[in-house]
């Protein structure tokens, strides 16, 4: 290396993977002095000379120093694709010198120490209900557990391959519902252990919600938005969808874009007698936050003016029902809610509202989820609106999307949450909010409100867009 810090030996390409114990600590060490460099201002190097590179899978990086309890860890992961070994390898270096300058002085640094762990020859071993460990030798290879939103890392010397599935299922905590995959990676580390994991983490913030799709779903100009909220309306009454509101207790609305789905959302609201509190509940369309998140703001932000929350009645939710968490990040981007709000805003300004999104289940979780709403919803004076926010089948041809979303809504109708569910699923159709739909049904049969439907509108967005070789389509009903 050159006192430019440029490399004057290019680095060897590696033909084949397992990194012996030796080169393994050389990356270590190398990392170590560039680590201390950008934490003293020295010269770096993003190569190390004569050394192995090439594609690997995974790489951790930890550091620590005297009187520390836990390393500072930075990784990369990638299950189905390779990743560059020394460039990557470089950018963990950088990202633990920024982390440490908040946390080490001088003295720190002289002491400092770094491990590695290389990853590399993936091999899957089937799902968490059906585990197959073959070839997953003790000391050899790391175990990943992955689902959607999560996964957990374990690498170590004298466990078993078994022990380190445990430790991983138990850092990840999936849903009942939900099933992981599980991985092997071949591994070569300069300590004995090795962890890393990424689970989502509830936050709560007070305060309003700022808007989330706003300029993509609606306009972000109030007077724009004021006027295709009005024009949603215009077409509902045109249709004759537009009628006086009746106290229904639960209804199912879609949430595209208004100019797509407005005018069924808006034939289907205006048929309702909206009370003081409504209860959205809608998909998770993002990986941010937990999976079953209620929000917690005060607020929901919207052009024009905003809309009050009900933290009380939010709050009460996350305590009564196992697993529904409060969580802003949750909602953060989601816009499930969020497009209901502008024409809700129209038509009862005052209301308090209460998004819930629910990103995966299965019939029992969604029932467990219903007996304990149904209690919570006993225990109020008034109770409140439920919303179900969802569209249809996705992306199918006019035709198809249209008998698709006909087989879907027949069995909505027999008022059989169970037989919503499984026609959705064994046939394919892509409704996305089925699970917050099974969760208000239940909730009303536990309640001994759920004995009549009403369809109140059916569209497709070719019917915007005029192409009918890719479309998604929106219903309205009445549940009660």
């Amino acid at each position: 290396m050159t006192a430019c810090g440029r490399v004057c030996t290019t680095p060897v390409s590696a033909t084949t993977h397992g990194f012996g114990s030796s080169q393994v600590a050389a990356y270590a060490d190398f990392c170590n002095a560039n680590i201390k460099a950008l934490l003293t201002g020295g010269v770096t190097s993003p190569y190390l000379p004569g050394a192995l590179d090439g594609e690997v899978q995974g790489l951790l990086l930890q550091a620590n120093w005297m009187g520390n309890a836990r390393p500072v860890i930075q990784g990369r992961l990638t299950l189905n694709t390779g990743m560059p070994l020394q460039a990557t390898l470089f950018e963990l270096v950088q990202e633990i010198a920024g982390r440490l300058q908040r946390q080490i002085g001088p003295r720190q640094q002289i002491g400092l120490t770094t491990d590695l762990l290389i990853l590399d020859d993936p091999a899957m071993h089937g799902s968490t209900d059906a585990i197959r460990l073959d070839g997953a030798e003790r000391g050899e290879r790391a175990i990943v557990v992955t689902s959607s939103d999560r996964f957990s890392l374990h690498w170590d010397r004298n466990t078993t391959p078994d022990q380190l599935v445990d430790r991983c299922l138990a850092d990840i905590d999936l849903p009942d519902s939900t099933r992981g995959v599980v991985y092997s990676l071949r591994g070569a580390g300069t300590a004995d252990t090795f962890s890393m994991r990424r689970v989502p983490q509830a936050v709560i913030r007070s305060g309003g919600r700022p808007p989330g799709v706003a300029g993509r779903f609606y306009p972000d100009d109030p007077d724009k938005l004021a006027q295709q909220v009005q024009a949603c309306f215009a077409d509902a009454a045109r249709a004759g969808t537009s009628s006086t509101g009746q106290a229904w207790p639960a209804a199912m609305v879609p949430h595209a874009g208004l100019r797509f789905s407005g005018a069924v959302a808006a034939g289907t609201l205006s048929l309702l007698e909206i009370p003081e509190s409504v209860i959205i509940f809608g998909p998770k369309h993002t990986r941010h936050g937990v999976p079953w998140a209620v929000a917690p703001h005060d607020s929901w932000q919207l052009p024009g003016g905003d809309m009050a929350g009900d933290p009380d009645l939010a709050r009460f939710l996350a305590e009564a029902i196992p697993g529904l968490e409060l969580d802003a990040e949750a909602h953060s981007q989601e816009h499930a809610i969020e497009v209901e709000l502008p024409l809700i805003r129209h038509l009862a300004p005052e209301a308090k509202i209460v998004g819930v999104v629910v990103g995966n289940g299965d019939l029992d979780s969604c029932r467990g989820f219903a007996e304990n709403l149904a209690v919570v919803l006993d225990q109020l004076d008034t109770p409140p609106l439920l919303l179900i926010s969802s569209d249809m089948n996705h992306f199918a041809t006019d035709s198809e999307n249209r008998r698709l979303d006909e087989l879907a809504l027949q069995a909505m109708e027999t008022l059989d949450p169970s037989r919503l569910l499984r026609t959705v699923r064994e046939n394919n159709i892509s409704m996305c909010g089925v699970l917050p739909a099974v969760i208000v049904m239940e909730t009303l049969i536990r309640r001994g409100a759920l004995s009549q439907h009403q369809r109140t509108g059916y569209a497709t967005s070719a019917e915007t867009t005029g192409d009918s070789s890719r479309v998604v389509g929106y219903a309205g009903m009445l549940l009660g």
